[in-house]
C-alpha cells in the first residue's frame, strides 16, 4: 500500500484506500470489486480507492508523470487486465478507464487511446500542414524543393 501511496503523492494528490462495500449505483445496489474515485473533503479533492482484496489480485502503477499530474493505474482481476489514467486536469482531479484492447504502458499512451478517432484524424492532417509549412520556410518548396522531388520520383 505505501507504493501507491508513495505514487499518489508524487503526482501530488491525496488518497484514501478503502474496503470494497456494497453501494448504490443508479437506483440500485451493486457489488464492486474496484471503485476508483473523486471525493472532497475539509481540506479538498483526493482519490477514493474502494477494492476487495480477493477479488483483486494485484493493483500496480504502472507509470506517474509528476509534472503532468497523472498516473497510470492496472488491476488485475480474474486473469483480467484493466487500466485507468488518474490525474488533474485544468480544475479538477479525474479517473478515465481505457479501453481493453489498447495496451498502454505509459501515460503519454493512455492520453491518446483517450482521444477520440475525429481528433486524433485532425491533428494528423495539421502535422502535415506544419511539415509542408516547414519545408516551404526552409527552400524547399522552390526550385531546390522541386529538384529534390524529381531526384525521389525517378
Amino acid at each position: 500500500m505505501e507504493l501507491l501511496e508513495r505514487a499518489f503523492q508524487k503526482m501530488g494528490a491525496r488518497v484514501k484506500i478503502d474496503e470494497a462495500v456494497v453501494r448504490r449505483i443508479g437506483g440500485r445496489w451493486a457489488w464492486r470489486s474496484l471503485a476508483l474515485d473523486v471525493r472532497e473533503d475539509s481540506r479538498g479533492e483526493f482519490f477514493l480507492i474502494s477494492w476487495d482484496r480477493k477479488a483483486v489480485e494485484e493493483l500496480v502503477v504502472l507509470d506517474v508523470q509528476p509534472r503532468d499530474r497523472h498516473l497510470l493505474l492496472l488491476s488485475r482481476e480474474n486473469g483480467r487486465k484493466h487500466r485507468f489514467l488518474l490525474g488533474h486536469d485544468e480544475r479538477h482531479w479525474f479517473v478515465a478507464g481505457i479501453s481493453e484492447t489498447t495496451p498502454v504502458s505509459r501515460v503519454a499512451d493512455a492520453k491518446l487511446a483517450l482521444e477520440p478517432e475525429a481528433v486524433l484524424a485532425r491533428e494528423a492532417r495539421m502535422r502535415y500542414k506544419e511539415r509542408d509549412r516547414r519545408q516551404m520556410q526552409l527552400g524547399f518548396g522552390k526550385v531546390s524543393g522541386f529538384l529534390c522531388r524529381l531526384l525521389t520520383l525517378s
